[in-house]
């Protein structure tokens, strides 16, 4: 099958295609990066990792790759909460088409991040990051 779209447009259009993960963010789901004073909660998919995979004969046509999910909240239980939502999707491990993307295997590991200082001394946003690690056919 043909990569129609990227990995991260896949995933993006897969969360945002969740009933319970829409109706935490709504349509607050961000490529690379947010929007300058975007509403949280939000979802911000990190740019993928692509690792082709080979065999003595070359190229596999698959690839492994490790991309991030960063669930961004108020506080650091909504954004562990909005994590496990994402978890809990993979949590037997994910078989399927993500618009375009034929996805072999992805499985989910959530952790937490240390508040950062957004500006002056007033304490960031508390984030919460989901690991995925997906088997998938590689890009054209």
């Amino acid at each position: 099958m043909t990569t129609t779209k990227t990995l991260e447009e896949g995933l993006v259009a897969y969360l945002l295609s969740q009933a319970d993960i829409a109706a935490v963010v709504s349509d607050r789901v961000r490529t690379g990066v947010a929007r300058q004073n975007e509403q949280r909660p939000f979802l911000v998919v990190g740019p993928p990792t692509i690792e082709p995979q080979y065999t003595a004969a070359g190229g596999a046509g698959l690839a492994e790759s490790r991309i991030e999910v960063h669930c961004e909240a108020a506080s650091y239980r909504e954004a562990r909460e909005l994590a496990e939502l994402i978890r809990k999707k993979f949590k037997d491990g994910f078989q399927g088409n993500m618009e375009g993307v034929e996805v072999r295997a992805l499985y989910a590991t959530v952790r937490g991040n240390t508040p950062r200082v957004v500006s002056g001394d007033q304490e960031g946003f508390r984030s919460v990051t989901v690991e995925l690690q997906v088997f998938h056919e590689e890009p054209p």
